[in-house]
């Protein structure tokens, strides 16, 4: 049995957890996923998801999760509405959530399930650009 979609629950391997995204980019993804595992291809769906809704004049994004437990670091600033929200376990970015910061946001999704190491002091310091925190991702060769 198959399914993809915006309300669907699956069980992510990284998670180890049922999720749930309600939003149209995981449903898509999914929906590709499914049809490639159908064909002959079944891998995981292991993606980190991602969401995103412009209110307004302002963007706000999402990738990973944030837990109860983990350590919340702010980078930017809450009185001008341009900041994110970092979720920070054991020197590892879990997920973060952004106002008015989409780079943030897309730095972390392309490191997310990699190894990387982190402390909160180098994520609160907006000096830094966040790329120069994390590793290089290897380039794909194609076969």
């Amino acid at each position: 049995m198959y399914a993809a979609g915006d309300a669907v629950i699956q069980h992510h391997p990284r998670y180890g957890q049922p999720i749930r995204v309600e939003h149209h980019d995981t449903a898509v993804r999914q929906g590709a996923h499914v049809a490639a595992t159908v064909a002959g291809e079944p891998e995981p769906f292991e993606e980190a998801y991602w969401f995103w809704s412009d209110q307004y004049e302002h963007s706000l994004q999402s990738t990973g999760r944030m837990g109860a437990l983990d350590t919340v670091v702010l980078r930017g600033s809450l009185a001008e509405r341009s900041f994110s929200a970092f979720s920070l376990v054991d020197g590892r970015i879990q997920g973060v959530i952004s106002l008015n910061q989409p780079r943030d946001v897309l730095e972390v999704r392309r490191v997310l399930f990699t190894p990387h190491e982190v402390t909160a002091e180098q994520l609160a310091d907006e000096s830094v650009p966040l790329k120069r925190l994390f590793p290089r991702a290897k380039p794909v060769r194609a076969h």
